[in-house]
């Protein structure tokens, strides 16, 4: 019987200590509340995540220091869940710091978690801080300015205040930083910043007041300030380009450009950087450039170092106050020879020591008696350079810069053909083309494309497009073509040579409806199938398999008559 009554208060004793360890156990949870001060007559939140798992169905207490009163939830809460959580809303009532706690029960689980916290302090005029910042107004692109931030307290006292200053455009900005460790009623506290406008446009800058605590060390709601501006520049952009070409290897390529400021202000440190097949070869510095002014300038660039073939040079100019880059990069392309390409009769210039007996087509006729001076021009134009055309199916485009003056040597089918460019206007070209059976001179619209029949082929074979034109030169891109739809010009032989238009074609065969300017009368043997506009420019045809026809048996009809005529005599 002793035994028995010893054995039950042992387990007795047992389950006593169990149950205290039990009640002693921290929940497996996490009780939090804000990390800060709150005034006294303020609400927070407490907030209990439940992470026992086998805690289903019990309840949860929160402790409560009389100073602090529940003003929302439920407590206890019961029946509760694992891995839920559970809010409370609280006020304090007095300044202190206290000690919040929670309670779990439920089967198999009893367990408390104590947050040692709740600073609640008496309320204190809170900071109101203004911030200013200067007008900017109107900015030149690249030149710093001054920007001062002005933070007015017209609240409580202000502590560790501190904030960014940025730009919207991503701008410099130096410091970008501020802080004032304090800021009384009615002070203001003001920094200066240096911010160097880097794009053009509208842009602004934000200066962010983003920590600010009154004096309990309680935050206060962030203040920002913007101000909107305007920063302008200049303007640059190239009007003309070119590279001698082609050129023998070994010689001296020229490039030359012309600039101008299209801006709205003076463009400064304007420079012009040449590369060669994506190498910098020179920087070419033109200085100042007032509003609408132009600067030109020339390099001499040896071709030692480049192999035969076409090459690419690219000019690029900018400067200190340049806004824009969409046109500040324009290309074009030069050839090196192995050969010196000299001028040749028949290239409709009088040069290279022709004269009026040694070549009449370019230099003009002699006179027939004496006196009246030498033989004349070649019709309009200068001597200028000479550009020998290489197209293949690999490279069918070719852009050239050409000038009053300059002479295309194009070799297609056997033949040489020149295309001698008499006068670039503004908006138009007069072209002449040149073969060995005569000469005809025509005008080329900008920006209008035309088609060349070079052979008997009822086909296009070279395309002009004129474009970029000014006064005196003009870029001119060359194309190999293949267009089926083009029909050939009719002509008769054993007939007056009469020179007859195909019916107008749609898209690129389309008739132009006007004569071709300028046609020199005495190279109409040439216009047997030289330069037909129909959108384009015909140059060679050939003539009806009927006409053969026709003339074959016409000589047969002959043979027959003579024949009958020589029977009739010896009867």
């Amino acid at each position: 019987m002793k035994s028995t009554i010893f054995q039950l208060g042992i387990w007795t004793l047992f389950l006593v200590v169990l149950s205290g360890f039990a009640a002693a156990q921290v929940c497996e949870g996490t009780l939090s509340a804000p990390t800060k001060e709150v005034y006294v007559g303020s609400d927070f939140n407490v907030t209990f995540f439940n992470a026992e798992l086998n805690s289903g169905g019990g309840t949860i207490t929160l402790g409560l220091p009389a100073e602090i009163v529940l003003v929302g939830g439920s407590n206890p809460v019961s029946p509760i869940s694992p891995l839920t959580a559970y809010q409370w809303t609280v006020r304090g009532t007095a300044a202190g710091v206290y000690s919040i706690n929670i309670t779990l029960e439920s089967a198999g689980v009893n367990c408390t978690k104590t947050l040692d916290w709740a600073t609640i302090v008496d309320p204190v005029v809170a900071p109101i801080i203004v911030p200013s910042m200067t007008d900017l107004g109107t900015l030149v692109l690249n030149q710093p300015v001054t920007v001062q931030v002005d933070l007015l307290n017209v609240g409580g006292e202000a502590i560790n205040v501190d904030g960014i200053i940025s730009a919207n455009s991503g701008s410099s900005v130096s410091p970008n930083s501020f802080a004032h460790a304090s800021i009384s009623n009615s002070t203001t506290a003001s920094t200066t910043h240096t911010f160097t406008p880097g794009y053009c446009g509208v842009d602004s800058i934000t200066a962010y007041v983003q920590n600010i605590q009154d004096a309990n060390g309680i935050d206060v709601a962030p203040v920002e300030v913007t101000d909107m501006f305007t920063v302008t520049g200049s303007d640059v952009a190239f009007t003309t380009i070119g590279a001698t070409s082609p050129v023998n290897q070994g010689d001296s390529t020229t490039f030359s450009f012309t600039v101008e400021n299209i801006g709205s202000m003076v463009a400064a440190n304007v420079q012009v950087q040449v590369l060669v097949d994506g190498s910098s070869v020179t920087t070419r510095n033109l200085g100042a450039l007032a509003v609408g002014a132009s600067a030109s300038d020339s390099y001499a660039y040896s071709t030692a170092s480049l192999s035969n073939g076409t090459h690419t040079v690219l000019f690029r100019v900018g400067g200190d106050l340049e806004c824009s880059s969409v046109n500040n990069e324009v290309s074009t392309t030069f050839s090196v020879v192995g050969g010196v390409v000299l001028p040749f009769c028949g290239d409709g210039i009088c040069n290279g020591g022709e004269t009026c007996s040694s070549c009449p087509g370019d230099c003009g006729t002699c006179p027939s008696s004496g006196g009246g001076g030498g033989g004349g021009g070649g019709g309009g134009g200068g001597a200028g350079k000479i550009y020998i055309l290489v197209l293949t199916p690999e490279n069918p485009v070719k852009s050239l810069h050409l000038a009053t003056g300059d002479t295309v040597k194009y070799f297609y089918d056997g033949k040489d053909y020149s295309f001698v460019f008499r006068y670039v206007y503004s908006d138009k070209a007069k072209m002449g083309v040149s073969e060995s059976t005569g000469y005809k001179e025509y005008t080329l619209d900008e920006d209008k494309k035309y088609n060349l029949n070079l052979n008997d082929d009822p086909q296009s074979d070279l395309g002009i497009l004129p474009s970029q034109l000014y006064l005196g030169a003009g870029n001119f891109t060359f194309e190999l073509l293949n267009i089926p739809e083009k029909k050939p010009i009719i002509t008769l032989p054993l007939l007056p040579k009469k020179k007859t238009v195909a019916p107008a074609e749609t898209e690129a065969s389309a008739d132009l409806g006007s004569q071709p300017d300028e046609v020199e009368p005495e190279e109409e043997s040439f216009s047997e199938g030289m330069l037909d506009f129909m959108e384009s420019l015909t140059v060679k045809s050939s003539a009806p398999l009927w006409a053969g026809i026709g003339l074959a048996l016409l000589i047969l009809v002959a043979g027959l008559v003579l024949y009958w005529l020589v029977t009739r005599k010896e009867d």
